[in-house]
């Protein structure tokens, strides 16, 4: 009689299984038919697109952050070797620019109109020559106010 108790009870154990099966395969069935109408829903497709977009973004912003660092540190190493020193080619002056720096020199400060004056020039023609020989680094440049006047520079 043993085993005939046994197999009922396996019968039993393998109906209830057979039932919580069931009962699993409807509520999954359910799932997957809820899954599907949320997937087919329009909020549900934008969301999907927003997080394309995101996602996508987010990554071209990483590769810009990378080529910003990049291009930072690049800065900094030029930053660091500091500006090359060019050399300076040897120019050659003119008389009248060898007349302009003498005087310069001999008054130690001068404004366009005076030098023109004195070495008896236009005064376009001074300004021009007292530009020149200061951004070739022989004289220093000194404004007050609207007027500027050029220093001698001892080297």
């Amino acid at each position: 009689m043993g085993v005939i108790k046994k197999l009922k009870s396996l019968l039993k154990t393998k109906e209830k299984k057979k039932e919580k099966t069931d009962k699993e395969s409807q509520i999954l069935k359910e799932w997957r038919e809820m899954q599907k109408k949320l997937e087919n829903h329009p909020l549900t497709q934008a969301k999907i697109i927003n997080e394309q977009l995101y996602n996508a973004t987010k990554g071209e912003l990483e590769n810009l952050n990378k080529r910003v660092d990049d291009i930072d540190i690049r800065l900094r190493k030029v930053e660091d070797e500091g500006p090359k020193k060019e050399k300076k080619q040897k120019i050659k002056l003119t008389k009248k620019d060898k007349k302009v720096l003498e005087y310069v020199e001999k008054v130690k400060q001068t404004g366009a109109n005076e030098a023109a004056s004195k070495l008896k020039i236009s005064r376009s023609n001074a300004s021009l020559k007292l530009n020149r020989l200061y951004e070739e680094g022989f004289l220093e440049k000194v404004r007050d106010g609207k007027n500027v006047f050029y220093v001698f520079k001892h080297v």
